[in-house]
């Protein structure tokens, strides 16, 4: 058992769901909406890139993020402390083009 609470957010439990065609399809859009999101001082607020995931549910939407954030194309920039909600994290656009 991982110690959670039935109905708290877990990656390792998600991710899978991520992996699948549709997820791979929703972590490109999501991708796309953080690029857009950035253009203006190059911070993406959680809370409206999560609103843009289309996905089933929060859950997805907070995987999908997440897999951004592993595959470098986004990293966690507002203080890193545990009781700071999700919704109030920030990151900042770290993709580069290869050319």
């Amino acid at each position: 058992m991982s110690g959670r609470l039935p109905g708290m957010y877990d990656y390792k439990t998600e991710k899978p769901k991520v992996m699948t065609e549709e997820g791979q399809r929703a972590v490109c859009e999501a991708l796309l909406e953080a690029q857009h999101l950035a253009k203006g001082n190059g911070l993406i607020p959680h809370e409206l890139l999560s609103v843009r995931v289309s996905g089933p549910n929060s859950f997805f939407a907070a995987a999908v993020i997440e897999r951004l954030v592993e595959m470098s194309y986004i990293a966690r920039v507002d203080n890193g402390d545990a009781s700071t909600p999700r919704s109030a994290w920030i990151y900042r656009w770290i993709a580069r083009s290869r050319s």
